[in-house]
């Protein structure tokens, strides 16, 4: 038997999936293989003899069988008539339809070539290492729950995986699990999406001290409904690392990822003290398109090297590591009522110094379906949710007005808690203030030991927070100690918070704004809020509890909304061309550049009042009308300064002041609206870094000589000639996109709207 290079049998392999599955559902099978094998470098050492390892959602299996090809020898030994296993692999996947059924087919089919040379070298073997194949993977048709039907516990010594992540159709999972009491009992964390079933289950499967590195989208870090999911990670497990992986990592899912490492505790009573290992990743090894060639930047390398020394010094890691990607944070930072999206602690000067975020970003034409699906699920994920969250509503519910000094008895903190007390008294307890963000020092005493409800008393006065553990406050903080418990405090905080607010404002401080008020605790104890109550007049902690959870689902909904409206403006979206079929031309070449006249202000417009526009830097209005105009006809312009570099395409009669420059065609086989198209965004890269007078972006310059020297291609014809039709073809495609924009704005301006008017 001839000896074939095991790079050049997966890549066979990989081409005989592509051929075998559906490009539709090509995606959920392919994890890219720097991705795994950067899994397998940060896990290989947790692979020892007797190891049992599992894949949950193993798909073809190649997180499991990576790690372990270099070391078949050591882990499969052939004794007389006998293979013996000295480790143990799992791996799971359901199967339906028919696409799916396959992936348990081609897991096995893809160990026999990671077996190839073993079983070449023991050819009498075959049926020996067609059970352990047949063993090793298993197809779950059982039910529609797949692995998650299998309430597993304490089994595993390490699960490397990527789970699915879908919101829409966790229902029918959660409908499933209702049925079986076992289940009911086994999945208690009520977490999101199927992504958050398969965390619980891993963790409840993993042996004490087993190791868990897991794909996870953001959902799970940033979600307010998956708090609970985070303290149940918390408590459970130690948090070794996370990896940020870029965008488009998965192919066709616009999807933020993450690699997670955890580590089971022994006991739920051990407390992690060892900072978490973070890095952020900007390239992967190869493009991020169907593709997949490789590319020399591979950022994952480097992170998992690094992630080898700082597992064998976590304590003093951070003063050795010189690379900017990676950041050694404190475990405190991963507070399960905040997000954990670890690119929070890079600023955005330093994301796109290290390539991880452009200014404006970028995508190709044929990148934009993704991404309107990725935004179309999420959505509609969180629709379903709240759908969910709609039918487990008490009917009918009764509420009651009270008055907060009924339900909490409310008291300012101490005054003598300054920065100078923090210097003398130094300590581990928190002592927060006017901020909601951190507290001001840490102090060697605590006034208070649990959860309660505080608020601001001035500064951003009436935001409130939920404070557990063990702190003090200052006196520009207030605390709600509650006198019932029927009440639920978060409850309390989505329905007085706003009220708060409102009080705050008017109430100036001694700078005129409103950020500068004052809160007292009278006004708190005096003010009321709807608390819902059972038939015996009892306050129903139940709907409370409810409520809350759908109010965390809307604000997830409203700041995803809120996230893609701003990922929208700030959208470049490119048409592919045939380059060998263009030609790269000076803007001078196709265009008399001009700039309009400095006498045409406000001013000028009062003494010269008529129907004719003159337009200035704004791409929206005209700045004034006058009497005459300088131009008639269809015109390319641009702001010179303000919004510098912004095009607008003029035909009318009009004219423009010294803010606007104007071009000329000299060539009519030169279609206007596509050099709009493509010429823009090459104005708006000049413009940057060229501050104005204010130092922001916005006011920048564009001057005539800028826009003369700049280059753009243009469609030619096999004569040379300019090809209008195919410019005209691709500005219609730019139309359509500036289209599909807004149309999205417009619908997820919608759900702010609904939400909050």
């Amino acid at each position: 038997m001839e000896h074939i290079d095991y790079d050049f049998k997966s890549q066979l392999f990989e081409s005989f999936l592509k051929e075998s599955i559906s490009k539709k559902n090509w995606g959920q099978f392919f994890t890219p293989m720097k991705v795994i094998r950067a899994i397998e470098k940060i896990s290989k050492d947790e692979i020892k003899e007797g190891a049992v390892i599992c894949d949950p959602a193993c798909g073809v299996g190649k997180f499991l069988l990576e790690p372990i090809k270099s070391r078949l020898d050591r882990f499969y030994s052939v004794e007389g008539d006998k293979v013996i296993p000295k480790i143990t692999i799992r791996g799971f996947d359901k199967g339906f339809d028919k696409d799916e059924q396959k992936t348990i087919i081609l897991a096995k089919a893809n160990m026999l070539i990671y077996f190839s040379e073993i079983i070449k070298d023991h050819p009498s073997h075959t049926k020996e290492f067609a059970k352990i194949f047949n063993d090793s993977f298993t197809l779950k048709t059982n039910s529609i729950l797949g692995t998650l039907k299998d309430p597993i516990e304490n089994e595993y010594d390490l699960i490397l995986t990527n789970p699915p992540y879908v919101t829409s159709g966790s229902s029918n999972l959660k409908e499933e699990i209702q049925k079986d009491s076992d289940l009911k009992s086994y999945y208690k964390v009520n977490a999101i999406g199927v992504e958050g079933l398969f965390m619980e289950w891993i963790v409840r499967a993993l042996k004490p001290n087993g190791k868990a590195f897991i794909i996870v989208p953001d959902g799970i870090f940033n979600r307010q409904n998956d708090k609970n999911l985070r303290a149940f990670l918390r408590q459970e497990c130690f948090i070794d690392g996370i990896i940020s992986l870029p965008l488009n990592t998965f192919f066709t899912t616009n999807k933020k990822t993450y690699i997670l490492c955890l580590t089971k505790k022994n006991t739920k009573a051990d407390i992690q003290t060892s900072p978490v290992f973070t890095y952020l990743v900007s390239e992967i090894g190869e493009s991020r398109d169907v593709y997949r060639f490789d590319i020399e930047q591979n950022d994952l390398e480097e992170a998992a090297t690094l992630y080898g020394f700082f597992k064998g010094n976590k304590s003093s890691f951070e003063t050795i590591n010189k690379d900017p990607r990676c950041k050694i944070v404190p475990v405190d930072k991963f507070d399960p009522d905040t997000h954990w999206s670890v690119d929070r602690w890079w600023s955005k000067e330093e994301k796109i110094g290290l390539g991880i975020e452009e200014e404006d970003k970028t995508i190709k034409f044929e990148e934009l379906p993704y991404f309107v699906e990725d935004i179309a699920d999420n959505i509609m994920g969180i629709k379903n949710l709240l759908l969910e969250l709609s039918e487990k509503k008490k009917p009918n519910l009764e509420f009651k007005d009270v008055l907060i000094g009924d339900i909490f008895t409310a008291q300012k903190g101490l005054s003598k808690y300054t920065k100078t007390y923090g210097q003398s008294h130094k300590g581990e307890y928190p002592v927060y203030s006017g901020s909601n963000i951190a507290p001001i020092i840490f102090i060697d005493t605590y006034d208070y030991d649990g959860k309660y409800l505080s608020w601001v008393v001035d500064g951003f006065a009436g935001y409130m927070k939920v404070l557990n553990g063990k702190y003090s406050a200052t006196g520009h903080r207030g605390i709600l100690t509650i006198k019932s418990n029927f009440i639920d405090i978060d409850y309390v905080k989505f329905m007085l918070e706003p009220t708060l607010r409102e009080l705050a404002k008017g109430r100036k401080g001694d700078k005129g704004s409103n950020e500068y008020t004052n809160v007292s605790s009278s006004v708190v104890e005096n003010s009321i809020i709807s608390i819902p109550i059972l038939p015996n007049g009892d306050f129903d902690l139940d709907a409370q509890q409810a409520a809350v959870e759908r109010y965390r689902v809307v604000s997830d909904l409203k700041t995803k909304a809120k996230e893609y409206e701003q990922a929208l403006k700030g959208l470049t979206i490119t048409v592919e061309k045939d380059l060998s079929q263009c030609n790269t031309v000076l803007i001078s070449e196709i265009f008399t550049i001009q700039k309009g006249l400095s006498k045409y202000t406000k001013t000028y417009g009062q003494s010269h009042k008529g129907e004719y526009p003159v337009y200035s830097a704004s791409n929206n209005a005209p700045l004034t009308y006058i009497n005459s105009f300088d131009y008639d006809g269809e015109f390319l312009t641009w702001a010179t300064n303000g919004f510098a570099g912004y095009i607008k395409v003029l035909d009318e009669k009009f004219s423009i002041n010294g803010d606007r420059g104007l071009l000329i065609r000299k060539n009519d086989r030169i279609d206007i609206e596509y050099v709009q198209f493509v010429l823009e965004p090459i104005l708006r890269e000049l413009a940057k870094g060229r501050k104005g007078d204010k130092g922001g972006d916005e006011f920048t310059k564009v001057y005539p000589s800028m826009v003369e020297n700049a280059t753009i291609f243009i469609p030619v014809l096999p004569d040379g000639s300019y090809d209008i039709m195919t410019q005209r073809a691709i500005a219609e495609k730019y139309k359509k996109i500036e289209e599909i924009k807004n149309l999205l704005l417009l619908e997820l301006k919608k759900i702010g709207d609904f939400l909050w008017s």
